[in-house]
């Protein structure tokens, strides 16, 4: 593989795009309007001048990556690609619109792989033409810093399919788990009732605080529950926990109240400035 095109000029679309430019390859960002495009191009000199500050890239590197990455609003660029990965908004009719359009203009031999972190491999796949070259690539935020890739096959899924992108991952230097298809995958089965408990727990007086330290110190995990569902998004952990509750119909994976009073308050986590805890003062 030589060229990767990226479906989605957001927070998870720009962080993959950046990746793959990073390790070599040409990228291809794709975004239904100019203005989505320009965003999505800040988002990735944002990243570029982020590692630049870190030092993780020198400015000769910097420079290469920067003209590794291509920007358009047009969908039929993308059939010169050989993997396109689809990482728009978790909504499944939206995905399926796109999906059918990018399955008329790609090949048969271009890989068509989705970033989704909850829907069905197997229903996206099922508008399709030749599904058995659809499969779901999750990989995690920030996508250039997290290692995991979920690597989910659906039914309709070739072996070969499945080889080729967990070849693709390895060239990412990411580290790929082949999985079957199940609602959640294994990262976000574990994850929402984690998510739900820790903020059933604020909500009943805990200090977010103390929620960081117990699991950080405790469990040592990078962040406390309650940054980490910001980090996130609430609208993201909302969309999570809707899925896996329909699918399920188990309490733990139904979104809490303040969660969703918050989304409906447009107050979805760090993106926002603000959510379950405020980062106005850090913007």
């Amino acid at each position: 593989m030589q060229k990767v095109g990226i479906v989605g000029p957001g927070i998870m679309g720009t962080g993959i795009a950046y990746l793959c430019a990073s390790c070599g390859f040409d990228t291809l960002l794709w975004g239904r309007s100019q203005d989505s495009v320009s965003k999505g191009k800040q988002r990735v000199e944002k990243i570029i001048e982020g590692a630049l500050k870190r030092g993780r890239l020198s400015q000769d590197e910097a420079e290469k990556v920067k003209n590794k990455v291509e920007y358009t609003t047009d969908l039929h660029l993308l059939g010169d690609c050989d993997i396109v990965i689809e990482s728009i908004a978790e909504d499944a009719d939206l995905k399926k619109e796109i999906i059918k359009k990018l399955s008329v203009i790609c090949r048969p031999s271009i890989i068509l792989a989705t970033n989704t972190s909850t829907k069905s491999i197997t229903e996206l796949a099922s508008v399709c033409s030749y599904p058995e070259r659809f499969i779901g690539a999750h990989f995690f935020n920030p996508p250039y810093i997290m290692r995991l890739v979920e690597v989910v096959k659906a039914v309709q899924t070739s072996d070969k399919v499945v080889g080729k992108t967990v070849e693709f991952a390895k060239n990412l230097k990411r580290v790929p788990v082949v999985l079957k298809d199940y609602p959640g995958f294994i990262v976000n089965h574990l994850l929402v009732p984690f998510l739900n408990h820790a903020v059933h727990m604020l909500e009943a007086g805990e200090s977010a605080e103390n929620l960081k330290k117990v699991t950080t110190l405790g469990l040592g995990h990078p962040m406390g529950p309650i940054e980490l569902a910001d980090f996130i998004g609430l609208d993201v952990v909302e969309a999570m926990g809707d899925t896996l509750y329909e699918k399920f119909k188990d309490p733990k994976f139904n979104p809490p109240i303040s969660i969703r009073n918050l989304v409906k308050a447009g107050y979805l986590g760090m993106k926002a400035g603000r959510g379950l805890l405020s980062y106005d003062e850090k913007k």
